[in-house]
């Protein structure tokens, strides 16, 4: 995945948005240099500081770093039918399959989107459960 540096460094410079400011009270110069420059990674409490200052979102910052392109399992999230999530425990399980595939269960984004898709189907079976009942 690489440094996150060189990319806040893009981000800042296309937005003019200078060195001082945008790290000053979080990084020392030279150290903002070198971050920059891919040498550091930085704790994700000081990047977080970082986005707002720059004003980017973490989802944003990662779609840029990713030369502007969704993840596998991102790509298949944001291709989910919500019509056919509300109706089809079909159509659930087969985007459970295909995440299924492709995701790396260390993750904890990963997980906990494959979460919500498996309590989405729950939902959906206790209430096609329930209008058959009626």
């Amino acid at each position: 995945m690489g440094k996150y540096g060189p990319t806040i460094k893009q981000i800042r410079t296309s937005k003019n948005i200078t060195l001082k400011e945008t790290y000053i009270g979080i990084l020392n110069k030279s150290f903002a240099i070198d971050f920059e420059k891919g040498m550091y990674d930085i704790k994700f409490s000081k990047m977080l500081e970082i986005l707002n200052r720059i004003m980017v979102s973490p989802e944003e910052m990662i779609f840029i770093h990713n030369k502007y392109k969704l993840s596998k399992l991102d790509n298949i999230m944001e291709n989910i039918n919500t019509n056919n999530l509300k109706t089809s425990c079909k159509y659930i399980t087969k985007k459970l399959e295909n995440i299924n595939k492709t995701i790396n269960h260390n993750d904890t984004k990963t997980n906990l989107k494959y979460m919500q898709l498996t309590l989405l189907k729950n939902i959906n079976l206790k209430e096609n459960i329930l209008k058959k009942e009626e």
